[in-house]
């Protein structure tokens, strides 16, 4: 039985449309950059004029969707975002005041005279600034997407 060989005609269209098409890629403009060699970049251009080597760096997004998905692009944890900073920075004034109050009632039980004013201004301090460091961390936490014990996938 003999093999099946495709037919010449069949052949020489297909080797035809190969020319034309190599001729059609030969003849697209160039880009022309100057490349370290000191010569013309020979690539083929794009709309703008450059080849994809030298199209130059991007301009970024110009509408506000492709400004908000290239800043969410950008965005990994957001541990380190603004409302993140603010929360770390009111755990510390809570942890401040925390040891002030501590040292406060040290004094007290040693038997320095310590005004009980004092010492409750400080405690209201201290429950108000912890109070408002866990708001805070929640609020950073949730914008940032991350999982925690409170927005957990389940």
């Amino acid at each position: 039985m003999p093999r099946f060989v495709p037919a010449q005609a069949g052949s020489a269209r297909l080797q035809q449309n190969r020319h034309e098409r190599l001729v059609a890629a030969d003849a697209a403009p160039r880009c022309g950059a100057r490349t370290r060699q000191g010569c013309a970049c020979a690539a083929p251009a794009m709309p703008n004029g450059r080849c994809r080597m030298h199209g130059g760096a991007s301009t970024g997004p110009r509408t506000p969707e492709g400004q908000a998905r290239c800043r969410a692009a950008r965005l990994k944890h957001g541990q380190r975002g603004a409302e993140a900073r603010e929360a770390a920075r009111l755990r510390g004034e809570a942890r401040r005041a925390g040891v002030s109050l501590r040292m406060l009632m040290r004094l007290a039980r040693a038997g320095v005279d310590v005004d009980p004013d004092e010492v409750l201004n400080l405690l209201e301090k201290w429950e108000a600034r912890k109070r408002t460091a866990r708001q805070a961390r929640t609020r950073a936490t949730q914008a940032s997407g991350f999982p925690t014990h409170d927005n957990r996938a389940v």
